[in-house]
């Protein structure tokens, strides 16, 4: 049975790993939503020891009832300064929210007639997602369908395929690698379908974007061939340039099933490596949208900040061509810092911390939960920005070349 603990902080990693900074609809919703990401990094940093806190606090609830857990945890201060930031940010993330709505389209007949059935899940998991407390932590960060549905197939994703064979495991990393259309419906008020669909199976959910609650979780069990049938329109209307290279980004992902699939008997790493091939050629005809939008994200953000004396240093200059070798699969995805530091974080401390148990392993766990803070400026050299990320016990520093993906000086310190 998943406990609360477990439960959010595989909730968290699962989301900032999501892609990243989705543009507004309009320039007045960009400016409103760049301004409510800049908001939620510094709560997030602000209120970290009460997020580590109430790390204790969950594992003492794990056979506690829900009344029981809802009660508990209102009385946590980590609950009572979330409450007061979301509802001072209450406007800003319904509209928000709704505008990034309505860039989505309504799914195919098709699709939302299939015969689905609900989402087989634990009493306690369940529980989790009906818990407005719970589901208002798990998804302050997610402001868009797109954030929300990858945390959502992400954390169920054990509950429909069986991960713990090959087979699945192949299946379902094949699967995430080659995208998945996301459709939405109003339902009422600010309670939203959406559907969610990638080449083995469809989900599909109710978001309250009001409260942030999930309920109504279905799926149609993984079939292929079902998947085939189906007739898809366009899963979206871009807006913005960012919106546009999402969506074709997913397009391109998505037609790429038939050729990974007519490999005939071609193992697992030759087709994952011929998609990583596929999505390199695809980042190389699409490089200078990528550096538009990349400096879009990155311009306005606050200057990097001197270094505090106290803070000790961990890594100087670490040797890039290790983590330029791991991160090269990850470039087509990554839009903005946010998607970048950390997974480049992970890759820093898999060989300090991962391997290991103990406080170590732990900070890693809540840097995933509480994220960073990320200051920018460019540099003399061209395409080539200094990032600054502000966590909670530590501060990475990185240039990063925005028309390759390359990094270099790469540097970590400990608070």
């Amino acid at each position: 049975m998943m406990t609360i603990h477990s439960f959010v902080k595989t909730a968290f990693i699962t989301l900032l790993f999501c892609l990243g900074i989705i543009k507004g609809y309009t320039q007045q919703n960009d400016q409103r939503r760049t301004a409510l990401k800049q908001e939620i990094a510094a709560f997030m940093l602000s209120t970290a020891d009460e997020v580590i806190k109430f790390r204790s606090i969950a594992d003492t609830m794990q056979t506690s009832t829900t009344e029981e857990r809802r009660k508990a945890l209102q009385k946590t201060p980590l609950f009572i300064t979330l409450k007061g930031f979301l509802d001072a940010h209450a406007e800003d993330y319904l509209s928000v929210r709704e505008q990034e709505l309505a860039k989505f389209a309504m799914p195919p007949k098709a699709l939302a007639n299939l015969p689905y059935k609900p989402i087989p899940m634990d009493s306690t998991l369940e529980s989790f997602y009906n818990m407005p407390e719970i589901a208002s932590l798990i998804l302050i960060h997610a402001l868009s369908p797109a954030e929300v549905t990858l945390l959502v197939n992400n954390l169920l994703m054990p509950q429909i395929i069986d991960l713990n064979g090959e087979d699945g495991r192949n299946q379902a990393t094949i699967s995430q690698l080659c995208g998945a259309k996301t459709y939405v419906k109003q339902e009422h008020n600010h309670v939203w379908k959406i559907w969610n669909v990638n080449r083995l199976y469809p989900i599909s959910f109710s978001w309250n974007t009001e409260t942030g609650v999930m309920s109504n979780f279905n799926y149609l069990p993984p079939d292929a061939h079902v998947i085939e049938g189906i007739t898809f329109t366009d899963f979206m209307k871009p807006a913005t340039l960012w919106d546009t290279l999402f969506f074709k980004l997913r397009t391109f992902q998505w037609n790429l099933y038939h050729e990974i699939t007519s490999a005939g008997n071609d193992s697992y790493y030759e087709r994952t490596k011929s998609i990583g091939t596929a999505l390199h050629t695809f980042f190389q005809k699409n490089k200078s949208d990528y550096l538009q939008v990349r400096k879009q994200l990155l311009t306005d953000r606050p200057a990097p900040i001197t270094v505090p004396a106290s803070a000790h240093a961990i890594i100087e200059d670490v040797d890039s061509v290790g983590i330029k070798d791991e991160l090269t699969s990850l470039n087509p995805f990554i839009f903005g810092p946010e998607d970048l530091t950390m997974n480049l974080y992970i890759f820093l401390s898999s060989g300090r911390h991962l391997s290991k148990e103990g406080p170590i392993t732990q900070r890693v766990q809540d840097n995933a939960v509480i994220g960073f803070q990320h200051h920018a400026a460019p540099t003399p050299l061209e395409y080539v920005w200094k990032i600054q990320a502000i966590g909670y016990a530590e501060i990475i520093e990185y240039n990063w070349n925005i028309a390759t993906g390359e990094l270099s000086s790469i540097k970590m310190w400990e608070k």
